[in-house]
């Protein structure tokens, strides 16, 4: 099985009637989007940080910022303005 994930870069994984990608550990070339997402929260949330010391607000908070912020990837459009487009999004308040 290790070497399997030399061969194929990123598999789905079948979750129920979702997918979801599953990547080798430690091997950020293959999930770009994920690391630049991880990136953005880590402005807001540096390593090390207690979640538990952190609201559901603050965190709501930040979402939506790095949500509604234009992305280069999306033709300068946001998240969140190309999931309205498709029909996505999920019914949340702060949205």
């Amino acid at each position: 099985m290790k070497d399997a994930w030399r061969r194929v870069p990123c598999r789905l994984l079948l979750f129920s009637e979702t997918q979801l990608p599953v990547c080798a550990p430690y091997a950020s070339w293959q999930k770009g989007g994920v690391e630049n997402v991880n990136r953005m929260l880590r402005r807001y949330f540096p390593k090390r940080t207690d979640f538990r010391d952190v609201s559901q607000r603050e965190i709501d908070r930040v979402v939506d910022l790095i949500n509604k912020k234009p992305r280069k990837i999306l033709e300068y459009r946001s998240a969140y303005e190309v999931a309205l487009e498709h029909g996505v999004v999920l019914g949340r308040g702060s949205l």
